[in-house]
């Protein structure tokens, strides 16, 4: 699988699957087919409704509410973009006609069941009567596992931007700086690289490097503690997730110690990243390094797909057991918790055909505040 944008993959995926239109409503899958993020979801308009319909061979709709309709098209990877009236006409109805006027309600049509509200699927289903409604979300998890061209560089630049915005933070603070001023700072760094933004950030210092994600406060940065930091930034949708632990101050023998251990955790993990490798034997892989070096991990999986999402199959985990294919874009995580004190590395990884491209790489010395 190696296509430029995801519109073309998703063609030929239903294609290869036997599904006659592949239909797109959810913030997320939207972006994903149209290219772009719709800002009425982002702004979290919830009776707007917007449906992406995709066919094999034939044409693309998309259907938006008239507020969208210029930037549509504008910016939509589908060209016809048709608009509807949210006071006084039913995308349900519009979306049943699009449909028919593509011939396929006699077919298999797939609609995302974990999110179209029941009420609007009760409508398109009184409407279309004949057709073969199949749940899209087990199609949309085959297709976002493995990355487009297009996809792969926009990974690359928001997660640059995230690994240098790490350096600049920690390069600009001093001790007695509360966590929001180093948060700020990392905002800064991504807006003046050019990033769009973050989502969300986590900074937490002393006692709080324990917590999962916790934003940051007023608590001061004190002289001896650590901070951990992760960072969830974007680019037109497309997400980081790189976490650093950050030492206030000289690094005690303690936390060189505990940070040494987990880098060469992380690097062993690295190793043994590549097409065909198990998640399941992965998961074996990242607690035996754990145990070999007398530490345990905290959270119950070792890595993730990512994408538009945060969180994105696969998961390297003891539950479910996938094979790891190139162009699968991955989140490696090795998190760690000694005497209350919380340790953190997450670096991001493109699988290629002989092992893993690094997008990031925080295996140096820990990162400290000066």
């Amino acid at each position: 699988m190696n296509y430029s944008n995801p519109l073309e993959w998703q063609k030929a995926y239903i294609r290869e699957q036997g599904v006659d239109a592949l239909v797109s409503t959810s913030p997320d899958n939207l972006a994903y087919t149209i290219g772009y993020v719709m800002p009425s979801l982002q702004l979290g308009v919830r009776k707007r409704r917007f449906a992406a319909v995709v066919t094999p061979d034939g044409p693309d709709v998309l259907l938006v509410v008239t507020p969208e309709f210029k930037q549509a098209q504008a910016d939509s990877r589908i060209r016809d973009v048709r608009e509807y009236n949210e006071f006084t006409e039913s995308p349900t109805t519009l979306l049943a006609d699009i449909l028919r006027e593509l011939g396929v309600t006699r077919g298999r049509v797939a609609v995302e069941m974990d999110h179209m509200p029941a009420r609007d699927y009760l409508d398109l289903f009184r409407e279309l009567p004949d057709t073969r409604f199949v749940d899209a979300e087990p199609i949309f998890d085959r297709l976002r596992m493995l990355k487009t061209e297009e996809e792969r560089e926009r990974l690359r630049r928001i997660g640059g931007i995230v690994h240098r915005a790490h350096i600049a933070a920690a390069a600009a603070a001093r001790p007695g700086w509360t966590e929001m001023q180093y948060g700020n700072a990392i905002r800064d760094s991504v807006r003046e690289q050019g990033g769009e933004g973050l989502n969300n950030l986590v900074v937490a210092s002393g006692y709080r490097s324990t917590w999962s994600n916790s934003a940051p406060t007023q608590k001061a940065l004190e002289e001896g503690e650590v901070i951990k930091v992760d960072v969830f930034a974007y680019d037109n949708g497309y997400q980081s997730d790189i976490a650093r632990t950050v030492a206030v101050g000289e690094p005690t023998p303690f936390q060189r110690d505990i940070w040494a251990r987990l880098v060469d955790i992380h690097s062993a993990m690295l190793e043994h990243v590549r097409p065909g490798a198990s998640t399941r034997e992965l998961w074996k892989l990242f607690v035996d390094e754990f145990a070999a070096r007398d530490l345990t991990p905290t959270i119950r999986f070792a890595g993730h797909g990512l994408g538009l999402s945060l969180h994105e199959e696969p998961y390297i985990s003891t539950y479910r057991d996938s094979r790891l294919e190139e162009n699968m874009v991955l989140a490696i995580e090795p998190v760690t918790q000694v005497d209350g004190v919380g340790f953190h590395i997450e670096d991001e990884v493109i699988v290629t055909a002989n092992g893993c491209e690094l997008i990031s790489d925080g295996r140096g010395e820990m990162l400290r505040i000066r």
